[in-house]
């Protein structure tokens, strides 16, 4: 160590011993406790997962307790509504529950199955079916909320696909009704097309024949979408206008739960 004074002077070779003592203390008293926040944070991260999967799995396994009465007032909602014994403000007032109680289950709905694929629990049922009779069925349960927005929808299936196919079709609809009750919702005076088409696959059965594909495009000629926000339409409660959301009401999970639903069946689903 050198002094402006010109002089030199040397350190004592205790010094140099202390520094190391120092530094070796500093790390043991340190490190131990980088390491302690290091293992509490993961632990309370898996504490944190676990509850999830808990809350999830215990929704998943009471579904059927929580949809019943909601069916229940759905139900008698809806024959109320048809009762002819009433004033005008008593059918007005009917139709409003009627209205908000169908919401309400659409929406408890939702977080059942996003709370079913989250846990794993979702279980598939395949069924040979009529595609088109599936499709037209979708269809005609948005007819009345198509011709409201003075929308058209229509479909077309490639020839080359036969009529009856091997699906869940109770998850095949949903997924349908979904992206099709989203495409009106965000479409209006205008059209929702819903083509089927075959496409090729590397998969085969039994390493013989390769396993035929099915995919299935929803256009329509609504508000359309920004480019960057593209990559976001799949996460949950994620919404693309939140104006018209707030109008049309939702959750942000039916696209996410189409997804997880496509991926279960061995497909997929993505946005041009």
């Amino acid at each position: 160590m050198e002094i402006n004074s010109g002089h030199q002077y040397i350190l004592p070779q205790w010094w140099t011993v202390i520094q190391c003592i120092l530094l070796a203390l500093e790390r043991y008293l340190i490190l131990p406790k980088e390491k302690n926040t290091n293992f509490k944070w993961q632990k309370n991260r898996d504490d944190a997962q676990q509850a999830v999967k808990a809350k999830n799995a215990l929704l998943a396994n009471r579904s059927r307790e929580i949809k019943t009465p909601l069916h229940t007032i759905c139900e008698s909602s809806d024959a109320l509504c048809k009762c002819q014994k009433q004033n005008d403000e008593q059918k007005e007032l009917s139709k409003m529950m009627s209205n908000s109680s169908h919401a309400l289950l659409g929406l408890v709905n939702d977080i059942l199955d996003f709370s079913r694929l989250e846990s794993e629990s979702i279980e598939l049922e395949m069924s040979i079916f009529s595609l088109r009779n599936a499709i037209e069925e979708c269809i005609d349960s948005y007819y009345s909320k198509a011709i409201k927005n003075g929308n058209v929808v229509s479909y077309d299936v490639e020839g080359g696909i036969p009529e009856m196919v091997c699906l869940d079709l109770s998850r095949l609809k949903q997924i349908l009704q979904k992206l099709i009750s989203n495409a009106i919702t965000f479409t209006e005076n205008g059209e929702i097309h819903i083509s089927v088409s075959s496409i090729e696959t590397d998969l085969t059965e039994n390493g013989d024949q390769p396993l035929p594909r099915l995919q299935f495009v929803i256009k329509d000629t609504g508000i359309g979408m920004k480019k960057d926000t593209s990559e976001w339409i799949f996460q949950s409660f994620w919404q693309v206008d939140q104006s018209r959301s707030r109008r049309h009401g939702g959750t942000g999970l039916g696209l996410a739960i189409s997804k997880k639903l496509a991926i279960a069946m061995g497909g997929d689903m993505w946005f041009h």
